[in-house]
């Protein structure tokens, strides 16, 4: 590791754990990022669309997240982990992003399936990771459509 990004490292540590964290649910830790679930996530523009905290599981139909930063615009490459776990903690779902530098953008997006055959009802919970520390901490509750009479 360089020095530069040593010294970026410690000094995200201090601000990350100068902040208050949010309570388990909030979508929100330390300031850094914040998330929001939603049905659909704009291509270009990342605008959210159809934002809820509830979605009924349902074939073909997909939970988005919308990750955004606040102020976090370093000189150097971002790497991001982005996890999602089931109502039992068990990971469902990785995926690793690098911003680069030069990219504009101070978000990012990610969904999950709704398919009743792969996903039970419950709270699903998606965690948002930046140089390996948390900084965004949101759940999503995943329920099973009603009966039609």
């Amino acid at each position: 590791m360089t020095r530069r990004r040593a010294t970026f490292a410690l000094l995200l540590a201090a601000w990350v754990l100068a902040g208050p964290v949010s309570p388990a649910g909030g979508g929100e830790a330390s300031g850094i990022a914040s998330i929001t679930f939603c049905s659909k996530v704009g291509k270009s523009s990342g605008k959210a669309y159809g934002e809820a905290r509830s979605f009924v599981l349902e074939e073909g139909r997909r939970v988005h997240a919308r990750v955004e930063f606040d102020g976090l615009r370093p000189r150097e490459e971002r790497i991001l982990h982005l996890l999602w776990t089931d109502p039992d903690g068990r990971r469902v779902f990785r995926k690793r992003v690098v911003l680069m530098p030069e990219e504009p953008r101070a978000w990012v997006t990610t969904n999950l399936s709704l398919s009743p055959e792969r996903r039970e009802p419950g709270t699903y919970r998606l965690r948002v990771f930046l140089y390996r520390m948390l900084v965004a901490d949101g759940t999503v509750e995943l329920t099973a459509q009603l009966p039609q009479d």
